[in-house]
């Protein structure tokens, strides 16, 4: 059996963390929710969701984008196997698409 650590948090730690504002949340954000965020920045400087292909500021949004249009043509595809192996779904769909992404 793995032996675990007690936990050094006693409850003086928690009031004091409190009484300065802490919060008790944890918050992971997926990679798609990360870029979302960063395509959402893009749009608030640049007023479209229109990021360039080779975009030097930030690589990994241009070609996160690249595949959000790919897995969405992957999704309306007439082919059914093409359709299975998109990652799109409709939720993200609706999210892409509320913000003005084409």
């Amino acid at each position: 059996p793995e032996k675990r650590r007690k936990s050094q948090m006693t409850p003086e730690r928690i009031s004091v963390l409190e009484s300065i504002g802490f919060e008790w949340v944890l918050m992971i954000l997926t990679e798609w929710e990360v870029r979302l965020d960063e395509l959402k920045t893009y749009k608030a400087k640049y007023g479209d969701c229109n990021v360039p292909h080779q975009w030097s500021e930030n690589p990994q949004l241009a070609k996160w984008v690249g595949r959000q249009r790919h897995q969405y043509m992957l999704l309306m595809s007439d082919d059914p196997e093409k359709r299975r192996k998109s990652q799109m779904t409709p939720e993200r769909i609706s999210v892409l698409e509320s913000i003005g992404f084409e």
